[in-house]
């Protein structure tokens, strides 16, 4: 299976690619960074927000099949 994929962010300086993500999957980000260690119980990282916005998403599709 040959996956595509595209870069989709870079570092701060715009230097380094940081960011992929499957294009055929509904949620695959893979970062070369931290998200984690910048988010915070009321301000939390793009990444988390996008997966658990993506989880609510497939949760409804499946319970409405």
């Amino acid at each position: 299976m040959l996956a595509s994929y595209r870069f989709v962010g870079t570092d701060e300086a715009g230097v380094r690619m940081e960011i992929v993500e499957l294009l055929d999957h509904p949620f695959f980000v893979a970062v070369q960074y931290h998200p984690e260690f910048k988010s915070r119980p009321r301000r939390a990282s793009p990444v988390f927000l996008g997966f658990v916005h993506a989880s609510q998403q497939y949760a409804q599709s499946i319970n409405s099949a």
